[in-house]
């Protein structure tokens, strides 16, 4: 049995914007919103020269600039650390990743990463760490279940992991996390080939 990776899933760690504060920044995309409304209804009603229509036609404007507005807004806090006021504060827990223990891994937990890692900036050291840390998990489910699919999920994260590291600079602590992941699927090769 090789050594354990603790891997702390810590999704929301700093501080917590205040609601003021989130109210007013709510209330400034709103205020953006209304001003691409009055914008877009004035614009169409000069060119079609019927107020009713124009204003039919700009209500759709205002919402889509409201809506991904919010969406950037929380997208934004959120990448950043700081915690909505609408976010329960998730609970701190510890994952042992050991692909010899035959312990699996609650996918659920394993679908929350993929997800979380859609939005990450794939030109971090997080990024690399992420797909790392997914390969490890798939490998250890595929061991547990022994699952060929999954086994081969592990080996597409890893090979992301090792592109990813061609295009980024990574810290040594990553780059042996990623040669050891490498050791671990090129170890269960045989297994399930």
């Amino acid at each position: 049995m090789g050594k354990k990776v603790i891997y702390k899933e810590i999704e929301i760690t700093n501080e917590r914007i205040s609601r003021l504060k989130y109210a007013l920044l709510l209330l400034l995309i709103a205020l953006i919103g209304t001003g691409a409304y009055i914008l877009t209804q004035y614009s169409l009603q000069h060119v079609l020269h019927n107020a009713v229509l124009s204003s039919y036609l700009s209500i759709p404007v205002g919402a889509v600039v409201v809506g991904v507005g919010l969406i950037l807004l929380n997208r934004y806090l959120i990448n950043h650390g700081v915690m909505i006021p609408i976010l329960k504060r998730r609970v701190e827990r510890t994952v042992f990743i050991s692909p010899g223990n035959g312990w699996s891994i609650d996918e659920e937990l394993i679908r929350r990463h993929e997800d979380a890692l859609r939005f990450a900036d794939r030109d971090s050291e997080g990024y690399v760490t992420g797909l790392a840390m997914l390969s490890f998990m798939y490998l250890q489910n595929a061991i547990a279940y022994d699952d060929r699919s999954l086994y081969l999920k592990a080996r597409d994260y890893l090979n992301r992991a090792k592109d990813a590291m061609r295009t980024v600079n990574v810290s040594d602590e990553v780059k042996i996390l990623v040669e050891r992941l490498e050791k671990e699927v090129e170890g269960s090769r045989s297994r399930f080939e």
